[in-house]
């Protein structure tokens, strides 16, 4: 299977035949966005350490609006 983004992933699921967006799949959506963001946080500035608590503490103040 080919890498694709989460926006990507949401795309191709509207405009599938089925077209079966519900709130679930929104939340998959975002949870692979966050996915993407911590691949891309352990490899950048902190590929050294891996330091996942930074990074889920930036996430949550950055993106959580809860």
């Amino acid at each position: 299977m080919e890498k694709q983004t989460a926006v990507e992933w949401l795309q191709q699921k509207w405009y599938s035949d089925e077209n079966d967006i519900t709130d679930e799949t929104f939340e998959q959506a975002k949870e692979m966005e966050k996915e993407q963001h911590l691949k891309t946080w352990t490899e950048g500035l902190y590929c050294e350490t891996g330091d996942k608590q930074a990074f889920e503490q930036y996430y949550n103040e950055t993106f959580k609006s809860e």
